[in-house]
């Protein structure tokens, strides 16, 4: 005899149900009560909205994953999540630049120290070389503070770094907030800080790129005047 107050039976026949998640955008997930008999009803509950969906076990797949693709997108949090993965490419990308000009910029200098040093090189000429020597040089110093590693802010690895031992690491995680709105000012504080970082870097390798522009100028004048005279 089905037992009216036991959902799994259906005409007297158990139907065994399987559990599946599907994370949603939004990073919360859809649980899915998933029925083994093709007849048999299947569903669906978003734990993020609280949304709920009841179908056949095809159907029902459908309709969860679609809604697990959708729920919490454009919301603060999925936002805030999406903001500091671009903000930390961005970080990397300013980084590589640097170094690159980094490099670019020693070798240039390098090249333009041995042409002044020779003996022959004519005293206007020579202290056109040298303003070139000063502007690259400067351009070459703010690449390396663009580059230097910033130990600010209070997340990442700095957060547990400053620990004293293993116990402290311990303590530090578990008073992470778990309030939902403590942890999003938490990671607002983390774009802050990133943006802030990202803003700097970029500024330094702008104005180190005009001063090696201007040190390419002043090399060429060194040439045309070591040539010329």
């Amino acid at each position: 005899m089905p037992d009216p107050g036991d959902p799994t039976t259906e005409l007297g026949i158990h139907t065994f149900t399987t559990k599946h998640t599907i994370p949603t955008a939004g990073g919360a997930a859809v649980d899915i009560l998933a029925a083994a008999a093709p007849t048999a009803v299947s569903t669906w509950t978003c734990s993020g909205c609280g949304e709920t969906g009841a179908d056949s076990l095809v159907a029902a797949l459908l309709s969860a994953g679609g809604h697990a693709s959708q729920c919490g997108r454009g919301t603060v949090p999925t936002r805030l999540t999406e903001a500091v993965a671009a903000v930390g490419a961005e970080l990397k990308r300013v980084d590589s630049k640097a170094s690159t000009l980094l490099t670019l910029a020693g070798a240039a200098l390098t090249v333009v120290l041995a042409m002044i040093s020779r003996t022959s090189l004519p005293a206007v000429a020579g202290v056109a070389g040298w303003v070139c020597v000063a502007l690259i040089g400067l351009g070459i110093a703010l690449l390396a503070s663009a580059v230097r590693p910033s130990f600010n802010g209070d997340h990442g690895f700095i957060r547990y770094a400053d620990a004293d031992d293993a116990d402290d690491v311990l303590a530090r995680l578990t008073s992470d907030p778990a309030d939902p709105a403590a942890a999003q000012r938490e990671h607002a504080q983390q774009l802050h800080w990133l943006s802030r970082a990202v803003r700097t870097k970029y500024r330094r390798v702008r104005l180190a790129v005009d001063l090696l522009v201007a040190g390419v100028g002043a090399a060429a004048l060194t040439v045309a005047l070591a040539t010329m005279l």
